[in-house]
């Protein structure tokens, strides 16, 4: 087993190595390109089991991370028992989710998807939003909206989401042009007397549908039109024989949301340590305070 730099990648074998082993886009070379700051992979000479290690670098430090637009990482292969000693020794510092509970001391995560097959109910509380959104004449279609639904995410989302600084907005432009390009990209839009008032992103990846980002305006919004927008690709993809994959945020609000329309909690497992010199931990501590206070602010706005 060996680190390989994204420079130095096979790109068509590891992407072989993610699609036969029934990996998710996150583990994608295209998709990492888009999202990582770096990455690497730690990957034996066959390309027969290995694992994607997006990270960052700071004041000379490593750390292994998550991504945003990402919900975890992915081990590939047979079990590897150096694989938390290797990963510490390479990265002082680390948080990062992971399928599978592959390192010791993981934490439990869920999110929450609807299976074919498996009996796909809603409750009350989403049959009266739907009711409510058909008696709102907001019509959704399909379309190619993507930038007049990036400058509602822009305007709108990003004042209340903190992750979604600058970084994370090119970010996830750059991975909207590298899924479009591979026909991967579902948008759905919806319109008022012929008005724009926001969109959704989704991804279609294998046998998965994958809900990426949306953003609508305040009046779309009180309609219902994300309950009416999930119910009709989740409907679809029950049809396909495809799962449907509610994302990954940790928001009880959102959970609750997807639950409501039928969404089943799967569990992941999230990871951390810090072995970073103690004058780089201050920096951190300095830093975490000062985004926590900024979130506060937000939530009080």
């Amino acid at each position: 087993m060996k680190i390989i730099e994204r420079a130095d990648l096979n790109t068509y074998k590891w992407d072989a190595l993610v699609e036969r082993s029934g990996g998710t886009v996150f583990s994608c070379s295209f998709y990492l390109d888009a999202v990582a700051e770096n990455w690497c992979v730690l990957v034996d000479d066959s390309y027969t089991m290995g694992m994607a290690l997006p990270y960052t670098v700071r004041a000379g430090q490593r750390m292994l991370c998550t991504p945003v637009f990402v919900r975890y990482l992915e081990w590939f292969g047979t079990e590897y028992a150096e694989l938390s000693n290797l990963l510490k020794k390479y990265f002082k510092r680390a948080d990062i989710c992971v399928r599978t509970p592959v390192l010791s001391d993981g934490k439990d995560l869920i999110y929450q998807e609807i299976l074919p097959g498996k009996g796909w109910k809603t409750n009350e509380l989403t049959g009266r939003m739907l009711k409510k959104f058909a008696r709102s004449g907001i019509q959704i279609s399909t379309g190619e909206n993507t930038d007049q639904i990036l400058s509602i995410i822009r305007t709108e989302l990003s004042k209340k989401v903190v992750s979604l600084d600058e970084k994370a907005l090119n970010r996830l432009e750059n991975l909207i042009v590298a899924l479009s390009e591979r026909e991967m990209l579902q948008i759905t839009i919806a319109k008022e007397d012929n008005v724009f008032l926001g969109g959704a992103f989704f991804i279609h990846f294998g046998e998965r549908l994958i809900y990426l980002k949306s953003a609508f305006l305040e009046e779309a919004k009180k309609s219902g039109v994300m309950y009416s927008v999930m119910f009709d690709k989740i409907n679809a993809s029950m049809e396909r024989n495809n799962i449907f994959d509610f994302g990954g945020s940790r928001v009880p609000t959102v959970r609750q949301f997807n639950r409501n329309l039928g969404g089943l909690d799967q569990t992941y497992y999230q990871f951390t340590w810090d072995n970073s010199p103690f004058w780089f931990k201050m920096i951190v501590f300095l830093r975490n305070t000062f985004f926590r206070q900024k979130i506060s602010s937000i939530q009080k706005m």
